[in-house]
C-alpha cells in the first residue's frame, strides 16, 4: 500500500470515528474570566501553552488550547455581552490526572508527552505531540466525559524520524500542516485531503526566523507567527511574502481569529526571563479593530 494509500485510510477513520473504551474526565476551572472585548492584554495562564484551535458555533467561539507539560487540552467557551468577552473553561485531561492516559502508546521512560497541537473535526478533538506526525483523537460522551477514539498518521513528504510537524489546523475537511526538518532549516506548508491526497502550499523562507503557530483562513491564505529577535516579530503572510503586524509583542507557539476578527495568540514561557527558563504562560489579545489581516 503506498503512503497516499495509508493516509486515505487513516484519514477516513479520522471522519468517521472509531472503536476504543478509554475514558477521559473534564475538570471545571472554577470561574469565569472576564475581559473587555475591546482591549489589548496579557492573560495570564497557570501553565505552558503551545497550539491553539478555534471552532465557531452558533453559541460563540469554542478554543482548545494544548497545555504542554500538563498534557491537558484547555477548553474556552465564549461569548460576547455587551463590550465584554466571556471565557468559561474546562480542562480535559487523563483519568485521575494521569496524563498519559491522553497518550495510550506513552513509554513511561522518556518524556515524550508534551502535547503540542490541537485542533477540532465537527464533536471531536485531536492533538499531537513533540511535533510527532501522529495525530490523537478523543469524542465527546452523552456523560459529559472523552474516550480515545483512534489514531491518524498523514502521509508526510518524508518518512525519515527527523521530519516533524511543527504546526497544524484542520480547515473543513482538509488537514494543513507546518513540518520539515527538525532543525527548521527546510519547512514547508502541506494540505492533505481524505480522497484529494497531499499537496504542497508553499515552501518557507529560511530567513524568516522563528516559526512558530500556523492559521489558515477561509480563502486558503497562510499566516505564520514568526521571530527573529525582539524587534523583529509578527505575522507572515506566506501567501504574498509579506511581513504584517511587525510589533515586538506578536509572537509565541500559536494563533488563531476569533468570530469577532480578534486574534489570540498563546505564549510559551520558556521565551521569556525568569526563573525554571520562563515565566508562567500567557495568551495575548488582540481586539478586531488593531488586527490587519
Amino acid at each position: 500500500m503506498s503512503n497516499i494509500s495509508k493516509f486515505h485510510s487513516l484519514w477516513n477513520k479520522l471522519q468517521k470515528g472509531a472503536q476504543h473504551d478509554t475514558r477521559f474526565n473534564t475538570h471545571f476551572s472554577g470561574g469565569l474570566v472576564t475581559i473587555p472585548a475591546k482591549t489589548r492584554q496579557n492573560i495570564p495562564l497557570p501553565f505552558q501553552p503551545m497550539g491553539i484551535a478555534v471552532q465557531y458555533t452558533e453559541d460563540g467561539d469554542q478554543i482548545a488550547i494544548a497545555d504542554y507539560f500538563g498534557s491537558r487540552i484547555m477548553l474556552i467557551k465564549t461569548s460576547l455581552q455587551n463590550d465584554m468577552l466571556v471565557l468559561e473553561t474546562t480542562f480535559i485531561s487523563g483519568a485521575s490526572g494521569a496524563q498519559y492516559r491522553l497518550f495510550p502508546d506513552f513509554d513511561q521512560t522518556k518524556a515524550r508527552n508534551g502535547l503540542d497541537g490541537v485542533g477540532f473535526k465537527g464533536n471531536d478533538i485531536l492533538y499531537t505531540r513533540n511535533s510527532h506526525p501522529k495525530i490523537h483523537v478523543i469524542s465527546p460522551r452523552d456523560n459529559g466525559n472523552w474516550q480515545y477514539n483512534h489514531v491518524a498518521h498523514p502521509s508526510m513528504t518524508t518518512q525519515n524520524k527527523d521530519h516533524c510537524l511543527f504546526s497544524w489546523q484542520i480547515e473543513k475537511d482538509y488537514l494543513y500542516t507546518l513540518e520539515g526538518s527538525r532543525s527548521k532549516k527546510e519547512m514547508q506548508v502541506m494540505s492533505y485531503h481524505s480522497t484529494k491526497g497531499k499537496a504542497l502550499i508553499a515552501h518557507v523562507p529560511a530567513n524568516v526566523g522563528t516559526l512558530h503557530g500556523l492559521w489558515i483562513n477561509h480563502q486558503q491564505k497562510v499566516y505564520l507567527l514568526h521571530r527573529g529577535n525582539s524587534t523583529n516579530c509578527g505575522i507572515l503572510s506566506l501567501s504574498d511574502n509579506q511581513s504584517i503586524m511587525q510589533q515586538k509583542d506578536v509572537w509565541g507557539s500559536g494563533f488563531c481569529k476569533l468570530s469577532n476578527g480578534a486574534l489570540i495568540i498563546t505564549k510559551y514561557g520558556p521565551d521569556m526571563n525568569g526563573p525554571w527558563g520562563g515565566n508562567p504562560g500567557a495568551l495575548l489579545y488582540i481586539p478586531a479593530n488593531q488586527v490587519h489581516f
